[in-house]
């Protein structure tokens, strides 16, 4: 039976049960410092260049995901701005390390392949869309799937996606994250 388990860090044999789909996830309590997520309601809650996520309007969010590209020009802006994304997010925890980067970070030093941040037809990606969910907003089930995204010439060979959510402020009451064990195509 695939499930879920807690860990207190990632380690190369989880990293392989959750690539050869034996787990459906890997969750870190406490993966966040203190201080981190002090930095984080300080600097992102109220940043002033939230805006509407763009297939999902009930949803704010800082950054452009890659699920969002659906035409040449946004995918241009998206690439343009990848890099500044990165360094904006980057820049609401100094003094202290963000969680995407030390996300990066852990990752990269687990696995003993080649994890990095990916780059599509030599543009680099953003990592991390930081996504406001206020209470009561239900998230319809959705597959971030990136080569849905991708126009035939831009095809990458990618071996595994991994989607990581890092929860900066949970509810008391629900916040339930659901993965679900199916594939469906992008059609379904």
């Amino acid at each position: 039976m695939l499930t879920t388990i807690s860990a207190d860090a990632l380690s190369p044999p989880l990293i392989h049960d959750l690539l050869e789909h034996r787990i459906y996830g890997i969750r870190i309590p406490g993966f966040c410092s203190q201080h981190s997520l002090q930095a984080a309601r300080e600097g992102l809650f109220d940043h002033p260049q939230r805006g509407a996520l763009g297939h999902a309007r009930e949803f704010t969010r800082l950054g452009i995901a890659y699920a969002e590209v659906k035409s040449e020009a946004v995918r241009s802006a998206y690439h343009q701005s990848a890099r500044a994304n990165i360094q904006r997010v980057r820049s609401l925890f100094t003094p202290y390390l963000s969680p995407i980067d030390e996300f990066r970070l852990r990752l990269d030093e687990a696995w003993p392949r080649d994890a990095h941040l990916l780059d599509v037809d030599g543009q680099k990606c953003f990592t991390g869309v930081c996504r406001y969910q206020e209470p009561g907003i239900d998230l319809c089930p959705h597959i971030d799937k990136l080569e849905w995204n991708l126009p035939a010439h831009l095809q990458v060979n990618l071996q595994a996606q991994l989607s990581v959510n890092i929860y900066l402020q949970v509810p008391e009451r629900g916040g339930e994250l659901e993965v679900w064990n199916i594939r469906p195509s992008a059609e379904q």
